[in-house]
């Protein structure tokens, strides 16, 4: 008998060899990690103490036992303290969860109604998936997504954690959630880290030229007004998104701006780079919170879709660095 140490995932090539003077025998099938893998959490939106439809989506070894009596598989989600799971009125079901777009799925579709997301009393940080199909959920990849309350604080990109068990484990008031995976019923675990939650933006808005109702297929120049929470620096960039539907033109006839250079378009987004730009050369943006605080305005063409966008939301973020935002 010997002690190893188990590797984070499950060797490519999973074969042992054993090896006694000059004699050895190789292709040992090794045993498989209990594991779940290539885990996915992003969310719909990052600012700090706000609401975000987190998309969750996992690879996990084991089967998911159905329903077999009053009993059933479940996956349990926790997530770092400060984010909340947001309920339904009942107190219980997931909000955000219900639906063919937003319910338990894998490479096939939507699972249906029996793949339930509830939450489980005093631990507002776990989220739990029961399983009360009449069928296993067999090894795979799944997707689902909830309604989850982001920390008041700004924070970094946290570790969340996915473990799945063969039947719900006991609860107690004192235990944590961290003790379940003490339970004789684990099956398979794993970690990765979620959304990093940013500063909000203290004032952002846009106003359309021709103003009032748009008309669907029309030209629009958008004009957008921001007050930042922090000055530029050389390596920043400011993102703008909008509803996938849109158009963007960033051509030099299609954008005007007194502080901002040239941006770059894709489709509907448009970024402003400030990653080669001496620090001499850059705009001086005065932070909001104080009595001069610059009011960063810029203008863009766009073509109205045809047809209202299904998530209607403009987003603008102030990134430092390649992948740490600001706000």
């Amino acid at each position: 008998r010997v002690q190893v140490t188990n590797p984070s995932s499950t060797p490519v090539m999973n074969d042992w060899s054993l090896k006694v003077s000059n004699q050895e025998y190789a292709g040992i099938p090794g045993f498989q990690l209990a594991e779940i893998r290539s885990i996915s959490i992003t969310t719909d939106n990052a600012a700090m103490g706000e609401e975000g439809s987190l998309t969750i989506s996992f690879w996990t070894r084991t089967a998911i036992a159905g329903l077999f009596g009053a009993r059933y598989g479940v996956l349990i989600v926790v997530m770092p303290t400060g984010f909340e799971l947001v309920t339904e009125e009942d107190g219980t079901s997931c909000a955000g969860f219900a639906g063919s777009s937003t319910g338990f799925r894998n490479s096939s579709g939507y699972l249906g109604t029996k793949v339930s997301c509830e939450a489980i009393s005093s631990w507002p940080t776990v989220v739990a998936i029961h399983n009360k199909l009449d069928t296993e959920l067999i090894p795979g990849t799944y997707t689902f997504n909830v309604k989850v309350k982001n920390p008041d604080v700004a924070t970094s990109a946290l570790v969340w954690q996915l473990s799945t068990y063969s039947s719900m484990p006991s609860t107690t008031s004192s235990s944590q959630p961290d003790d379940l995976l003490d339970s004789v019923l684990l099956l398979d675990y794993g970690t990765a880290r979620g959304p990093a939650i940013h500063q909000k933006l203290i004032a952002f808005g846009a106003q359309p030229s021709p103003a009032g109702q748009q008309t669907s297929g029309n030209a629009v120049t958008l004009t957008f007004a921001v007050e930042l929470s922090h000055s530029l620096l050389t390596g920043d960039a400011l993102l703008l998104h909008l509803p996938e539907e849109y158009q963007l033109s960033c051509s030099l006839s299609s954008f005007s701006s007194t502080l901002l250079p040239q941006p770059i378009c894709g489709t509907n987004r448009a970024a402003f780079s400030f990653l080669e730009v001496e620090a001499t050369q850059l705009p001086i943006v005065i932070p909001a919170g104080t009595e001069d605080a610059t009011v960063v305005t810029f203008s863009l063409q766009a073509v109205n879709p045809s047809t209202k966008p299904t998530r209607n939301v403009v987003e603008f973020a102030h990134c430092r660095g390649i992948t740490n935002n600001t706000e």
